[in-house]
Formats: structure tokens, sequence, C-alpha cells
């Protein structure tokens, strides 16, 4: 065994000296991904007030109620004479886009309540 003493402590001090540098790249590894959490948090906590300020200044089109679906679609709804009307926005509330949308529901309706009477 005395033999082999001095080969086994050099080997163990090379494998520690290999293991200290795998530990220090990881931990230099862990630092950046630490970094990079800590800055898609706050690009998220950024997004989610954005969103939560567009939601909160549309809430009501020219008196239509803005609806985002679960699937993250905008719809505009609006009760006439206990019925329920809507129209189809898309994924992005426009507001020019929503105007248009509305005047034409409401072209409609009007022509639908000329022929009805």
């Amino acid at each position: 065994f005395k033999q082999y003493l001095q080969i086994i402590i050099l080997i163990d001090r090379e494998l520690n000296k290999q293991i200290k540098g795998e530990l220090s790249k990881l931990r230099q590894t862990i630092a950046k991904k630490e970094e990079e959490q800590l800055s898609l948090k706050a690009e998220l906590e950024k997004m989610k007030k954005e969103t939560s300020k567009l939601r909160q200044n549309a809430k009501s089109i020219d008196g239509w109620t803005v609806r985002l679906t679960s699937k993250g679609y905008y719809n505009l709804c609006k009760s006439f004479n206990g019925k329920v009307e809507s129209i189809y926005i898309g994924k992005v509330l426009d507001k020019q886009k929503a105007m248009q949308k509305i005047s034409e529901k409401m072209s409609k309706l009007r022509q639908y309540d000329l022929t009805n009477d």
C-alpha cells in the first residue's frame, strides 16, 4: 500500500483541483442564471403592470364593455332591450378597429330595427 500512497495523493490533489475548477464554473453559471432570473422577473412585473394599465384604461369603449376571453381574445358586449350583442375584436385591443366595428354593428342594428318596425 505504501508504494501506491504517493500516486494516490497525487491523483487526489489532481481530482480536487478539477473538482474545484468545475465547482467555480458551476457557481459562475449559477450566478449568471440568478441575474438572468432577476431581470426576467423584473421584466415580467413590468409587463403585468402594462397589461393591467391597458385593461383598466379599456374597460369600456363607446359604451361597449371590453371583455378578454380565457384564450386571450377581446370582445365588446352591450345589452339592447334585454338582448346582449357582442363584437369580436381579436388578439390585440385596437381602439380604432373597435370603433369601426362598433359603427358597423350599430348600422346593422339600426337597419334591423327599421325593417322590424
